[in-house]
């Protein structure tokens, strides 16, 4: 192997290994690696060979190119104020900042609601969860039978799987919306 597949071997095998809690000495019972190699393995000395990766990736129940390949460093996302997908309303205004996917995906939604607005919003799916953060004015929110009032700073979470409801004060409100979807969304 060459200097820089050591180099990314070596911080792959730490970090797969911490990630899951294993000790060296774990992971050579499991791999049939000896600790002494794993451990110049760590610190990227010695030269693999293609039997010794295999059993390490097998024992760490990961693709075999995972020890291989260099992770780069997480990307930035950025979403510009007036990017992202705008729905307007008649109650109020709302704009997909980022859909995070996953098993249970997250959506953070930026809403605009006019001076004394009232909106009803159907049950969404089960077991999925709204957090309102209201950064601007008043409004109302929650189930439909016990909204919360709350003010600029003041964030309710609920369960969105029931009817539930937003009415904004006597100059509207501006606030973020974080939805968690249960199941797939």
């Amino acid at each position: 192997m060459e200097n820089g597949g050591v180099k990314s071997l070596a911080a792959n095998l730490r970090r797969l290994r911490a990630a899951q809690g294993r000790s060296l000495s774990d992971l050579a019972r499991a791999s049939g690696v000896a600790k002494a190699t794993l451990s110049e393995l760590e610190a990227a000395r010695g030269n693999p060979t293609l039997d010794t990766l295999q059993a390490l990736a097998t024992a760490l129940g990961v693709p075999f190119g995972d020890l291989l390949v260099s992770e780069g460093p997480e990307p930035v996302v950025v979403v510009r104020a007036h990017e992202g997908t705008f729905v307007p309303g008649t109650e109020n205004d709302l704009r997909l900042i980022i859909r995070l996917p996953g098993p249970q995906p997250v959506e953070l939604y930026e809403a605009t609601f006019s001076p004394r607005a009232r909106r009803t919003s159907g049950a969404h799916g089960p077991g999925t969860r709204e957090h309102v953060l209201v950064l601007r004015g008043a409004l109302r929110t929650g189930p439909a039978d016990r909204p919360v009032a709350l003010r600029g700073g003041d964030l309710a979470a609920f369960a969105a799987d029931e009817v539930h409801v937003y009415e904004a004060g006597p100059r509207g409100a501006r606030a973020l919306l974080v939805m968690q979807w249960a199941g797939g969304g």
